[in-house]
């Protein structure tokens, strides 16, 4: 897993400024899809943090977080996000285990 890290293929989809590749989405499902024909379970692994958590820190999260978390997303090898939010009666939870 150290190889994802030190080829950024974790922080694929964040943007440079916080250590990421700044990849478009439709080159972030590439990657996944080929991580995918050798380990599905790692694909899964890259595919929720770069589609899932990365986004939605780097489109609501105020400057503090993303600078403390999309840094370590991009650069730590062993990491939990979880991220939850309440909209109305519904609660999203989004994680990112590796």
């Amino acid at each position: 897993m150290l190889s994802f890290v030190f080829y950024q293929l974790m922080g694929a989809s964040i943007s440079e400024q916080y250590g990421g590749s700044a990849a478009t989405f439709f080159s972030t499902v590439l990657l996944i899809e080929e991580i995918a024909k050798v380990d599905m379970s790692v694909s899964v692994m890259v595919d929720v943090q770069n589609t899932l958590v990365a986004p939605v820190l780097e489109q609501h999260g105020t400057e503090q977080q993303k600078q403390k978390y999309l840094t370590q997303l991009c650069s730590d090898v062993v990491r939990l996000n979880t991220i939850s939010a309440c909209h109305k009666s519904h609660v999203i939870v989004l994680c990112s285990v590796l």
